[in-house]
């Protein structure tokens, strides 16, 4: 446990050395237990504002569900960049890139609390937008740092192995917008 709390605060304040360290000896454990906690916090804190016995039971289910969903997630994402990491390198390094891409997740904790100060009026409001824009871009930087430390890539490579699922998605949206288009003028023109 001493070496999970270590890894925890070297990711938040010496990140290039704890992923040069988790890279030589990577630990899904580690990972897998970070990406619990990152993921139970809100619904945990949402659990102990219930009041009866269907809305706690219900709220357990979101628990689970809410763990079982990022987990996937966090799997599939990896196993993504992973293939296509292939494009430039040698892939097959997924054990460490599960473990780094855990502990990038890490700043993502902090948007429970940040999220509290959207309730504190419009002023509230606009520092929790800012502060919420900040941690997305440190998680974002981390996640390239881990790709960067994983795959012995550059930067720019990193960052855009990490723009290709919004990319996809942007080309999605095109075509399915230009298909409507078309099927529009075929059948109303």
């Amino acid at each position: 446990m001493n070496n999970l709390l270590d890894n925890v605060y070297g990711t938040l304040f010496n990140p290039d050395e704890t992923f040069e360290r988790l890279k030589e000896n990577p630990s899904l454990l580690q990972a897998s237990l970070l990406i619990l906690l990152i993921t139970a916090v809100r619904p945990i804190l949402e659990l102990m504002g219930t009041k009866t016995e269907t809305s706690f039971l219900l709220s357990i289910f979101g628990v689970l569900c809410s763990i079982a969903g990022v987990a996937i997630c966090w799997l599939f994402v990896s196993y993504f960049l992973d293939i296509f990491v292939g494009i430039f390198r040698e892939s097959k390094k997924i054990r460490i890139f599960l473990t780094l891409s855990a502990f990038s997740l890490l700043p993502l904790i902090f948007l429970n609390p940040i999220n509290l100060l959207k309730s504190a009026g419009t002023a509230g409001y606009i520092v929790a937008l800012i502060l919420g824009i900040l941690i997305f871009v440190w998680f974002v930087k981390l996640l390239n740092l881990a790709l960067i430390k994983t795959y012995d890539i550059t930067s720019q490579k990193a960052l855009l192995l990490l723009s290709l699922p919004f990319l996809g998605l942007i080309f999605s949206i095109g075509a399915y917008t230009w298909l409507i288009y078309i099927l529009y003028t075929i059948f109303y023109y």
